[in-house]
C-alpha cells in the first residue's frame, strides 16, 4: 500500500474532524495566502494599473505549470472561468460536419456541460445520450455507439456522482480513426491520476482547478490540439484573444495563433495564482503518487463496507476517487456523521466519500467507524 505521510494534511487549511469532500471543493494549501499577497495585492499596492507587468507572468505561469502536468505546450491551454464557459466557447467556435450533426455524451454527465450542449441545438447539432445504465468504463459500448452520425463525442474521465473511469486513450483512438471530434471533461480526475494529454490525443480538454488541484473556484481552463485550434473562431473574444493584444486598434481583430484566441476579455488573475499554487504543490508530490494513495485509501473503505451498501464504481482502474455508500436515510446520516466531523454529500440518493492527498488512514478508519452505526457492516 503506497500512502503519504500522514502530518500532510498540517499543509492544507483543514476544518477539524475528517474531509471527504474533494469532489466538491479541495483544499487550499496554507501557502496559498501568502502566494495570493505577494504576486496580486503587493503589485496592485505599489504599481496599481502598472500591475499588469506582474500580474501577465503569473498567467503564463499558470499555463505552464498546467501544461506540465498535462504533458503539453502551453501555447495549447487558455484560461476559463470554469468548465461551463471552457465547453460553451469549444462548441461555438467549431466548424459543425453537416453530414455528422451528432453529439455523443452520457446521462451520467454533469449537468453544466449538458445544459452547455443542449444549447449547441440552437446551431443545429443534435445530442444523443449514452443511458444511465451504461457502463462507461467499457470503450466497446463507447466503440458501437459511434455511429457514422456523430461528428462529435463528449467523455467525462470520471463521472461525478457514480465514479465511472472512462478509457480516454481507447476511445480518443477510435474517434479519430471515424473522424469523429473528442472533447473530454476532466475535472474530476486531473490532480488526483497522472494524466497524459499528449498520450491520449484528444481533439480537445476542459477542466477546473477546484476540485483535485487544490486551486479554488474561478480558474478554468481549456486544451485544444493545434490543428484543430487553427480551425475554431470563436465568438467571444476580446483583447486577450487578439493576436497582438497591445495594438489597440478597434479595426483590425486578428485570432491569437494558439490557445489564446478563446480568452476573451481581461483575465481574473488572483484566481489563477491560487490555482497555480495548488498544481505547484501536485507537481511536489507528484501526481502518480497521489494516484496510488488514494487508490490504495479508497480500496481500504471499499474492503470495509459490504458491497451490498456500496452503489458507485469500485472496480481498480475502472473507477475515480470516490464512492457512494447506500444508506436507509441519507439525509438523517448525512447530518449524524456531520456531528461526528466526518464531511460528505449525498448524490443519487446515497452518501458520497472522496478521498485525497491530505486524506489518512485514521480518517478512513474514523468514516468506517461512523458508518458501522447506520449499516450493518
Amino acid at each position: 500500500m503506497v500512502l503519504l505521510e500522514e502530518n500532510i494534511a498540517s499543509r492544507f487549511y483543514k476544518m477539524e474532524g475528517h474531509y471527504f469532500l474533494s469532489h466538491s471543493a479541495g483544499l487550499l494549501p496554507k501557502t496559498s495566502r501568502t502566494v495570493l499577497e505577494e504576486n496580486f495585492f503587493l503589485p496592485w499596492e505599489q504599481k496599481g494599473g502598472e500591475a499588469w507587468s506582474d500580474w501577465i507572468p503569473s498567467l503564463d505561469g499558470f499555463h505552464d505549470s498546467l501544461a506540465r502536468l498535462l504533458n503539453v505546450s502551453a501555447e495549447t491551454l487558455c484560461a476559463q472561468r470554469n468548465v461551463s464557459s471552457a465547453l460553451a466557447k469549444i462548441i461555438f467556435s467549431i466548424p459543425r460536419p453537416i453530414e455528422r450533426p451528432v453529439i455523443l455524451l452520457s446521462e451520467q454527465d454533469f449537468p453544466t456541460t449538458g445544459f452547455v450542449l443542449a444549447q449547441a441545438q440552437k446551431i443545429g447539432w443534435q445530442l444523443r445520450f449514452l443511458p444511465k445504465s451504461a457502463d462507461l468504463s467499457n470503450p466497446q459500448i463507447w466503440q458501437e455507439a459511434m455511429k457514422d452520425d456523430v461528428g462529435l463525442i463528449f467523455i467525462t474521465h470520471v463521472t461525478s456522482n457514480f465514479g465511472a473511469k472512462a478509457p480516454l486513450g481507447e476511445i480518443c483512438k477510435a474517434a479519430r480513426a471515424k473522424g469523429v471530434i473528442s472533447i473530454l471533461d476532466l475535472a474530476q480526475s486531473v490532480g488526483g491520476f497522472a494524466i497524459d494529454i499528449e498520450k491520449i490525443a484528444p481533439d480537445f480538454a476542459i477542466g477546473s482547478s477546484l476540485k483535485y488541484l487544490c486551486g479554488g473556484p474561478g480558474a478554468g481552463w481549456l486544451y485544444g490540439d493545434l490543428k484543430r485550434i487553427a480551425e475554431c473562431q470563436p465568438l467571444d473574444v476580446g483583447w486577450f484573444s487578439h493576436e497582438n493584444p497591445f495594438e489597440f486598434d478597434i479595426h483590425s481583430f486578428r485570432y491569437a495563433p494558439d490557445a489564446k484566441r478563446f480568452a476573451g476579455g481581461t483575465t481574473s488573475i488572483a484566481p489563477l495564482i491560487l490555482a497555480r499554487n495548488g498544481i505547484d504543490l501536485i507537481h511536489e508530490i507528484g501526481p502518480s503518487t497521489i494516484e496510488a494513495h488514494n487508490q490504495a485509501l479508497l480500496q481500504k473503505l471499499i474492503d470495509g463496507l459490504p458491497e451490498k451498501a456500496l452503489a458507485s464504481e469500485t472496480r481498480p482502474g475502472h473507477r475515480g476517487n470516490h464512492i457512494l455508500v447506500k444508506t436507509p436515510d441519507p439525509e438523517k446520516h448525512q447530518q449524524a456523521l456531520a456531528a461526528k466531523g466526518i464531511k460528505g454529500d449525498i448524490r443519487e440518493g446515497a452518501l458520497r466519500f472522496s478521498v485525497h492527498l491530505y486524506t489518512s488512514k485514521a480518517d478512513i478508519a474514523a468514516l468506517l467507524t461512523g458508518l458501522e452505526a447506520i449499516i450493518d457492516l
